[in-house]
């Protein structure tokens, strides 16, 4: 992993090592600084290139997945596209389960890395989909389930690498970190290990207002794909929180929109929610501190559903 400096042996040698850029037009001279940690720059273009090569490592090390073998896992798309992408490099079949609303873009990327895919309708119980996932996995010889929201592999490869290059990148000089959710394992490994190093550094965790499981509630439809759990995750550690931060479908699209405008950083929803919040923490720190938000992916996963476009935000 994290390998761009020199000649690479496959793809997966440029997983991780992604840059951070200053956010400099979005926030005033008051502010804190915001840096923006752009995830979209790994292979697959997604922070979910490192959980999917996470997690299939360790299930090989753990005798859990063998040669030829068939990796099943229910996800909203980017861990899909991860899993799928990664596994064409290693000789493993990919079976991915996924909502049939989501957009375009995320079928035609798993598509293309070879994944076979199995669609399930939006009101479908969630748990009902997880039984005919493990259903699915014991009928099928050598096959293994990737469960990313309760591996513990998905938080343990943030806290090797994403959470490692932040503090490189920044000298250990931060004081706040803005992350969206879904499996909870991304800000739960950077968190832990960012907080071990930095010891007054305060994480900050964005949630959908219209779905505030974390808090409790049950899950209601938002259009910032990829956070908010339908459930609370097994792996997250909520203990790590300064503050959960909701954040609207409108703030959320109208800063990816800003991002592309005035910072020239193509960035979907969820990057969008990650820095609107980013930029209230930093406006509450003030000048002379410094916040680093996580951007989970590209822009260019969004374009079918017309998150640039010029016409009015309606959202239901």
């Amino acid at each position: 992993m994290g390998n761009r400096n020199k000649l690479c042996d496959s793809i997966l040698d440029l997983i991780g090592q992604t840059p951070m850029v200053r956010i400099n037009k979005l926030v005033s001279e008051e502010d804190a600084e915001v840096y923006l940690k752009l995830e979209s720059y790994n292979p697959g273009g997604s922070v979910k290139d490192r959980t999917a090569y996470g997690i299939i490592r360790q299930a090989e090390k753990d005798g859990l997945l063998k040669p030829g073998g068939t990796i099943i896992e229910l996800t909203s798309g980017n861990t899909g596209i991860g899993l799928a992408s990664i596994a064409a490099v290693l000789g493993y079949k990919t079976i991915i389960y996924i909502r049939e609303k989501y957009n375009k873009e995320r079928f035609d990327l798993l598509r293309a890395f070879g994944a076979e895919i199995i669609t399930f309708s939006a009101d479908e119980d969630i748990d009902v989909v997880k039984e005919r996932v493990e259903k699915h996995h014991q009928e099928l010889p050598n096959s293994f389930v990737a469960r990313q929201s309760e591996n513990p592999a998905n938080p343990a490869i943030h806290r090797l690498t994403t959470a490692e290059e932040i503090l490189d990148q920044t000298d250990r000089n931060l004081d706040a970190f803005v992350a969206t959710s879904g499996t909870g394992g991304t800000i739960t490994g950077i968190g832990e290990r960012l907080k071990e190093v930095v010891t007054n550094v305060s994480i900050y965790l964005v949630e959908s207002e219209r779905s505030k499981v974390l808090e409790g509630e049950e899950p209601g439809e938002h259009y910032i794909y990829g956070i908010s759990p339908s459930q609370i995750p097994e792996v997250i550690n909520m203990q790590i929180l300064e503050e959960i931060i909701h954040i609207s479908d409108e703030n959320a699209w109208l800063t990816s929109k800003d991002l592309a405008r005035k910072e020239g950083i193509l960035a979907g929803p969820s990057t969008g929610a990650a820095v609107w919040a980013a930029i209230q923490i930093a406006r509450r720190l003030g000048k002379g501190k410094r916040v680093v938000a996580l951007g989970p992916d590209t822009g260019e996963r969004y374009l079918s559903i017309g998150l640039f476009d010029d016409k009015p935000l309606v959202f239901q």
